[in-house]
């Protein structure tokens, strides 16, 4: 018997564990084994996500009537008796179930046990690097629009508050996975708001523009009109 979705061709197990045979033709065997299974994470709503993995065991080479599979003491779920608290993640959901899987090509049945794992992410840590952060440069990004346009920190403080949001999208490159069918709302929210400064510096820069070209046009219309007058 193995995991089905495992992640790692390395599978360490001790199988020189021996079984215990009872009377009745039961055969129990416990080889220790530490087993990596793949999981699709949705990251939407990094750091504040939760996860449901799911683990498969069955037999690749044996049959439902050759090898049966069943939960112990009719207990459906993972026993967490000797469970030692993960630093990141709380298991808040724990269950299991028996599946039976007909072929087309053998008539017997392939039973399966899966486990459904529903893994809440711990947010104490990720709070204080990314979100506190996040929300000061905010603060600051706002503070952007009260300086003075002619005032040199207002560009100085732009650019600061830039590079602090680069920093803080590279903190949250190393803490999401390499690969997610989503992108976290507060990465998109980090970046959007790296870049809203420079966009409202320009469209103050063009207004400027806009009021020195208006200036020159009514220098000249009054030019004009002025000289006019004189003929």
């Amino acid at each position: 018997m193995c995991i089905s979705n495992i992640a790692d061709d390395r599978l360490k197990e001790q199988r020189s564990a021996l079984a215990v045979i009872s009377s009745n033709g039961e055969v129990l065997w416990m080889p220790q084994a530490i087993l990596r299974s793949s999981c699709a994470f949705d990251i939407l709503l990094f750091p504040l996500d939760e996860q449901t993995c799911i683990l498969k065991f069955g037999s690749w080479t044996y049959n439902g009537f050759k090898l049966d599979l069943y939960f112990k003491n009719g207990t459906e779920k993972f026993g967490f008796g000797d469970y030692i608290e993960n630093n990141e993640w709380d298991v808040v959901e724990n269950e299991g179930y028996r599946n039976v899987k007909m072929y087309t090509c053998c008539p017997e049945p392939y039973p399966d046990l899966k486990f459904k794992l529903r893994l809440k992410r711990r947010v104490a840590f990720y709070a204080f690097i990314l979100i506190m952060p996040c929300a000061l440069l905010s603060l600051l990004t706002m503070v952007i629009f009260w300086v003075p346009p002619e005032s040199p920190a207002k560009l100085t403080l732009g650019m600061n508050v830039f590079v602090a949001f680069f920093v803080l999208l590279l903190l949250l490159a190393d803490s999401l996975p390499k690969a997610a069918f989503t992108i976290p709302l507060i990465d998109s929210y980090a970046s959007r708001s790296g870049s809203g400064g420079d966009d409202d510096d320009d469209d103050n820069d063009d207004d400027d523009d806009d009021d020195d070209d208006d200036d020159d046009d009514r220098s000249v219309n009054s030019g004009n009109h002025f000289s006019v007058s004189c003929e």
